[in-house]
């Protein structure tokens, strides 16, 4: 079993990751590549999400975003996973037939979670969130949901 408690920075050659979501910030100009894995925490598949292939979260991924743009996200994951989804507006821009898929994600103007989920080739997947942030939010007060 692996232990999902240790907050430290994990490599792709540990097999334990993160628990917490993957930080994003900003709006990029450019497609930003989010790299999934697939880890078994506690006896149960998920994927993991990473900008570096070193340090991978399981929680999902939380964007604190500009006003303006909305950003890309391109998904590269192993032939162990068929499709990612999610319940967010616009969220799938495309999908192609290498593993690979683009989604977009808007700005909000208030903090909104949204479920996004990770199918995997044997029929299972894993319902990890999306966390979108303002900026300019001086607090968290309110949430949204979304799911699919």
């Amino acid at each position: 079993m692996t232990d999902v408690g240790h907050h430290g920075k994990h490599h792709a050659t540990d097999t334990t990751p993160n628990p917490g979501r993957l930080p994003l910030s900003g709006n990029p100009t450019a497609p930003l590549v989010i790299y999934v894995q697939v880890f078994v925490v506690n006896s149960l598949k998920v994927a993991g999400f990473s900008t570096d292939q070193l340090t991978y979260y399981v929680g999902g991924i939380q964007w604190s975003c500009g006003a303006e743009y909305a950003m890309f996200m391109n998904f590269h994951y192993p032939v162990s996973i068929t499709e990612i989804t999610c319940a967010q507006p616009y969220s799938q821009a495309s999908s192609g037939t290498s593993p690979a898929q683009l989604m977009c994600l808007v700005p909000v103007p208030e903090e909104t979670e949204y479920s996004f989920y990770v199918h995997f080739a044997d029929g299972t997947f894993h319902d990890p969130k999306i966390l979108v942030t303002p900026i300019t939010a001086a607090h968290v007060g309110h949430k949204r949901r979304h799911h699919a």
